[in-house]
């Protein structure tokens, strides 16, 4: 049990204790969990309304380009989900056919089961972790209490997101990539791809990596799925999302506190909306464009290089840390550098946080230098973990908002740690 190091005693009993109490906590934190659980399996919510509705709709044969017609889709939505909720489809086409094999049950059984699902899913992946990182004994309480305490699996279940059935696949990309099953890892990602344009960042690393394998099987998987969903979906209903990529929608609202991203997060500050964002800290639509791509290209950019120098520096292949340590920074890009993330997007740090806390309980350095890793690390998963209230109006005008993206902060320190790093891999090469 070392991972009790930094406790104040190192007593067999005392390590038996913390075991014991974790459990208990884990059994309360499940318990708690219950009837949050019965409720989200048959309330109706944004989301799942979208995926719910979209696979009736391409069941009926209607024409998949008309689901991004605001008004005419929300009038569908009041056929299939009672009491009317109002939502935007901005999926990709493909994610329309998701749901296709529930479209014979009603709403109430299709959110049933697929919650239930998720729960599966969440359950296969932790197991997944514990068993790739060889994690034993406290671990598998600790990674219990983080993910039961986390707010955005729960903002997931309540809303019936797909963001866990993506942590499972993300997790499944990063097991084929460090056991270089290149097919399986490209298979997945390009699947990925196609359902949610998720994880972009990661064919970046790929491709400075010279991951060739992984690239083409990716491509071939999200063209063939791309040509297959032609005769349901149709060519127009792509051309149609592709638009709105980059044209927005407005009701969206890109700049409201809500979308914990770098985007938001200059759009809020610096650009007036009538409607949005009425008291930016002054309007300065040049930063708030401008600064959001240079720290993009910032944000990107550093571990693209540490990630090439790392491939040809003139030693054997990198460690497997330190490849683990680049898949999480490249997962945590795809959500701060996502435009529209939410905080149903973040269950996708779970992997990453994970990676982290592995590689930062055991690093060979002195202890005050592990014991600020942590430090580092406890930061940005309560920042991205609890539940603050991100959304007041009373965070949401002039210097107040600064306090109005914790979750965004707790992925930049995330993002921090994992170059940090990838770096000391890089010093560690001969």
């Amino acid at each position: 049990m070392k991972v009790i190091m930094f406790l104040p005693s190192t007593s067999p009993r005392f390590k038996q204790g913390v075991t014991i109490g974790l459990w208990l906590l884990v059994a309360v934190l499940v318990i708690r969990s219950i009837p949050f659980l019965k409720e989200a399996a048959v309330r109706p919510s944004h989301g799942f309304v979208v995926l719910y509705t979209a696979a009736q709709l391409v069941a009926e044969g209607e024409d998949s380009a008309s689901f991004y017609d605001y008004d005419w889709f929300n009038n569908q939505i009041t056929r299939f989900v009672p009491p009317h909720i109002k939502d935007i489809n901005v999926n990709p086409p493909f994610l329309n056919l998701f749901l296709l094999p529930l479209v014979n049950l009603g709403y109430i059984q299709a959110r049933t089961l697929w919650t239930g699902f998720s729960v599966l899913c969440l359950l296969g992946t932790i197991w997944l972790w514990l068993h790739e990182l060889k994690l034993r004994y406290v671990w598998l309480p600790v990674i219990g209490v983080l993910v039961l305490t986390f707010q955005p699996v729960r903002a997931n279940l309540w809303l019936g997101q797909v963001y866990i059935f993506l942590l499972a696949l993300v997790s499944i990309v990063w097991w084929g990539y460090r056991r270089e099953r290149d097919g399986i890892a490209g298979g997945v990602l390009g699947l990925l791809l196609i359902l949610k344009l998720a994880l972009m960042p990661l064919w970046g690393l790929f491709l400075v990596q010279r991951r060739w394998k992984i690239l083409l099987w990716g491509t071939a998987v999200f063209l063939t799925l791309f040509l297959l969903s032609l005769p349901l979906l149709g060519w127009n209903a792509w051309e149609r999302c592709l638009y709105l990529l980059l044209n927005p929608d407005p009701r969206l609202g890109p700049s409201v506190t809500a979308y914990q991203t770098i985007f938001s997060f200059f759009r809020h500050l610096f650009i007036y909306d009538p409607q949005w964002n009425l008291a930016p800290i002054f309007q300065a639509p040049v930063i708030g464009i401008g600064g959001a791509w240079m720290t993009f290209a910032v944000l990107l950019g550093i571990p693209l290089y540490l990630a090439y120098k790392l491939t040809t520096k003139d030693t054997p292949r990198a460690s497997v840390k330190s490849s683990d340590l680049l898949v999480a920074v490249f997962i945590i890009l795809s959500v701060i550098l996502n435009p529209l993330a939410l905080d149903y997007h973040y269950p996708l740090l779970l992997l990453p946080i994970v990676i982290l806390a592995s590689w930062a309980w055991y690093l060979p350095v002195p202890q005050h230098t592990r014991l600020l890793a942590l430090l580092v690390l406890g930061a940005g998963v309560a920042l991205i973990a609890t539940d603050l209230p991100y959304n007041s109006p009373k965070v949401s005008a002039g210097w107040w908002a600064l306090l109005a993206y914790p979750k965004l902060y707790g992925g930049l320190l995330l993002w921090g740690l994992a170059c940090w790093g990838i770096y000391r891999s890089y010093e560690a090469l001969p």
